[in-house]
């Protein structure tokens, strides 16, 4: 009998074989040394306590423009209120990867823990 995946469980699997992941109580030396030397995707869990959701984005950035896949996977400009009333009538839309949006959202999430990860190393001369 073969087991029908699910997207999530494909995804869980992937980020097992090839993301390395931390959680929040993990080493920040540890993750910095893999940060700084492996140069490979990780994931650090549950690190953000944020307060970001539908209504957040609906009351802050109603108007802004950004790119969405509509049902066929197909790309739609839309303002994040038609996108969210298109999501609460069960329609399978997703926001796109959005850098402004991005940038917009970020002012409002505690980044201090991923500061402490990008320490950098200061660069030296050699006489």
């Amino acid at each position: 009998m073969h087991k029908i995946w699910t997207q999530l469980e494909r995804i869980e699997i992937f980020s097992l074989q090839y993301i390395k992941i931390f959680n929040k109580e993990s080493s920040i030396h540890n993750i910095q040394k893999y940060f700084n030397n492996e140069k490979k995707p990780f994931v650090v869990k549950n690190v953000f306590d944020s307060k970001i959701d539908l209504d957040f984005l609906e009351n802050n950035f109603e108007k802004e423009i950004v790119p969405s896949l509509n049902p066929n996977s197909h790309k739609e400009l839309l303002s994040i209120e038609t996108l969210i009333e298109k999501i609460k009538d069960d329609k399978k839309y997703r926001l796109r990867a959005n850098t402004k949006l991005g940038n917009k959202i970020s002012q409002h999430i505690d980044t201090s823990y991923i500061k402490k990860i990008k320490v950098k190393i200061k660069p030296f001369l050699i006489t």
